[in-house]
């Protein structure tokens, strides 16, 4: 019985650790589609909100007061989320 407790246990594990992967994979083929539109697009507005949506999120952290853990943490957060998206922008600009 143990045999099939263990193997039903990798079973849901493998299973979840694949959906997992399919739906980070899907979110950041969804971003990267996003960026692309908003880049090759005539009108300016869809760039315009993706890069006030930046603004809020570094205001909304600016101005409370924050224990200095919880500010390195939104500081490595942003610092990921600026890389990523000059990623992004460089692999879309090399795409066109």
């Amino acid at each position: 019985m143990c045999v099939f407790a263990l193997l039903f246990v990798v079973l849901i594990s493998g299973c979840v650790r694949e959906s997992v992967t399919v739906t980070h994979a899907s979110v950041v083929l969804g971003q990267l589609v996003t960026l692309n539109v908003a880049i090759h697009s005539s009108n300016n507005a869809l760039l315009t909100l993706l890069m006030s949506n930046q603004f809020v999120e570094l205001k909304g952290a600016v101005f409370k007061k924050m224990d200095k853990e919880h500010l390195f943490q939104t500081t490595c957060g942003g610092m990921r989320c600026a890389y990523v998206c000059a990623y992004f922008c460089v692999w879309v600009c090399a795409r066109a």
